[in-house]
């Protein structure tokens, strides 16, 4: 089923997600400046090139004996449909204590109700300018922290479609990115259409059993839409709720509950992934 042809039954779920999931209670992140004992908190609101105020958080590498930590990749994940930030925080954490600098950004500006998705796919190029800008920048924090020649887009559920659109834009740019990450994707039409014009990168998709939240596995035709082999997996177990970490209990009621195995699954595929092609060329071959 391509998603032109989703059925009645999937419209009426979303638009029952969509009510009630508006407004979710947001996940608690760690505080501002909180150290958690291998990654460092910032939390901002920064004003996009397209004039939206974007809330996000920022988590830093920080090593427990005070060494400095120096040129780590950078991973920019989006969350899903009528979701915020918060529902990465796990996972960013988990990410960063690995060695990631995590950048994870809302995808509806500050105060409103929505967006235009067009729109966040342009704040989502904007977020891959503005951090390689930082990295570049010798009177910035990140300077030496971060490294620009080495930044992966990742995104769950209508993140992932936003994360292919804004990966087809910056290769357009020709400003580099190193990887991208598909977790249970829904793709519009228009993602699609930006999938088949990829040049080839590593991409990582993972998809969940088929249900309405995740458009009856509408990933699987993401997948067959960019003309390069990517990695995949499909885990008949989890849900389209165990991408996040945490979630909660309006997407376990809606999309079918959630397991801290499959949960466990998704985070871990993902490491796997970073630290496979960040890896020195002299270890690639090993792994």
């Amino acid at each position: 089923m391509t998603v032109g042809k989703m059925t009645k039954t999937v419209v009426s779920t979303t638009i029952i997600f969509c009510v009630t999931a508006v407004g979710p209670v947001t996940a608690a992140v760690p505080e501002e400046g909180e150290n958690t004992g291998c990654a460092f908190v910032a939390h901002s609101i920064r004003v996009t090139s397209p004039g939206d105020r974007i809330e996000g958080v920022l988590y830093v590498p920080h090593r427990s004996d005070g060494r400095e930590v120096s040129s780590s990749p950078v991973l920019i994940l989006l969350h899903g449909f009528s979701r915020d930030y918060g529902r990465h925080a796990a996972n960013a954490i988990h990410y960063t204590c690995a060695g990631f600098v995590t950048y994870t950004p809302n995808l509806v500006p500050v105060n409103a109700v929505g967006s235009d998705d067009e729109r966040q796919v342009a704040n989502v190029v904007d977020h891959v300018k503005w951090l390689r800008a930082r990295a570049l920048d010798p009177t910035d924090p990140l300077y030496g922290v971060a490294d620009p020649q080495r930044i992966v887009l990742g995104g769950h559920s209508a993140g992932g479609a936003v994360s292919v659109e804004a990966l087809e834009g910056l290769q357009n740019e020709a400003v580099p990115v190193s990887g991208l990450i598909l977790l249970d994707a829904v793709p519009h039409e228009r993602t699609l259409e930006a999938a088949a014009k990829l040049m080839p990168i590593p991409i990582l998709s993972i998809r969940s059993r088929p249900g309405p939240c995740n458009a009856y596995g509408s990933a699987r035709t993401l997948e067959g839409a960019i003309p390069f082999p990517i990695t995949s997996f499909f885990v008949p177990s989890a849900t389209h709720c165990d991408p996040e970490s945490p979630t909660d209990i309006v997407c376990r009621l809606l999309c079918g509950g959630t397991s801290e195995e499959a949960r466990v699954f998704y985070r871990e595929r993902v490491l796997e992934f970073l630290q496979e092609i960040f890896a020195p060329s002299s270890l690639r071959s090993l792994l």
